[in-house]
């Protein structure tokens, strides 16, 4: 997996978020250096939560970000039964919490949730 210049993801795992740390050039940017790349394994439950920074820096009703702390305090708390199910959990989560009417920012989510066996990403 690489990264190129977007949010870490978190890894939810046991009934905890971690962050999973790959740094990386943004995308486009010339560098003699080759990009960087890691492999995690995924346990069966495991879930990965890929998203851009409209998620975590949008405003809450209170005039202040969702931040990337409580993004992943929430997150344990949010697994469905499956990526579809997650996704809608997160979306519905993130919708009740932030001012009404349009995003400032483009919210990119991608949920990978491993149903079976283990497997590398």
């Amino acid at each position: 997996m690489g990264n190129a210049g977007q949010c870490f993801p978190f890894l939810v795992r046991a009934g905890s978020a971690k962050e999973l740390s790959l740094i990386g050039r943004p995308l486009g940017t010339k560098s003699a250096e080759p990009a960087s790349s890691a492999e995690w394994s995924l346990q069966p439950g495991d879930v990965v939560v890929f998203f851009t920074d409209g998620l975590v820096e949008a405003m809450d009703i209170d005039g202040k970000q969702i931040g990337y702390e409580r993004f992943q305090a929430a997150l344990p708390g949010l697994i469905g039964i499956d990526a579809s199910a997650t996704r809608r959990a997160i979306h519905d989560w993130h919708h009740s919490m932030t001012r009404p009417g349009p995003a400032d920012d483009d919210i990119t989510l991608v949920v990978l949730q491993n149903q079976d066996s283990e497997i590398t990403i």
